[in-house]
């Protein structure tokens, strides 16, 4: 009895680690997507928005992401400043169940600088 009462604690736990993990993963993937964004952005503040667009998807490719350029919303004003944004649809889902969708939004804002980095 002893054995089976472990082992219903380690399934619990399990179930409980794949719930957390599971409701956690489309704000975790959307801070990493941010991050990589504001690389680009930076980039973009010193660069013409074709490379900005070849930048992107280097970058999206490198880190595996289904997104292309032609995805994101990339805009540049006459002072160098830069905005790319994204919106895209993620699921909290749990063994193959959807629990939740999700409409997520990513906008970054970079300012051009003359500072060297």
């Amino acid at each position: 009895m002893r054995n089976a009462g472990n082992i219903i604690i380690v399934l619990v736990c399990l179930l409980i680690l794949a719930i957390v993990f599971s409701v956690v993963r489309p704000y975790w993937n959307k801070y990493w997507l941010k991050k990589d964004i504001e690389t680009v952005a930076l980039y973009g503040t010193k660069n013409k928005i074709e490379d900005i667009k070849k930048k992107l998807d280097m970058v999206m490719a490198e880190e595996g992401r289904d997104f292309n350029s032609d995805d994101f919303y990339i805009e540049k004003d006459e002072y160098n400043n830069v905005t790319i944004g994204i919106e895209y649809k993620d699921k909290i889902g749990l063994f193959g169940i959807v629990i939740k969708r999700l409409k997520i939004e990513v906008e970054v804002r970079k300012n051009y600088t003359n500072e060297v980095i």
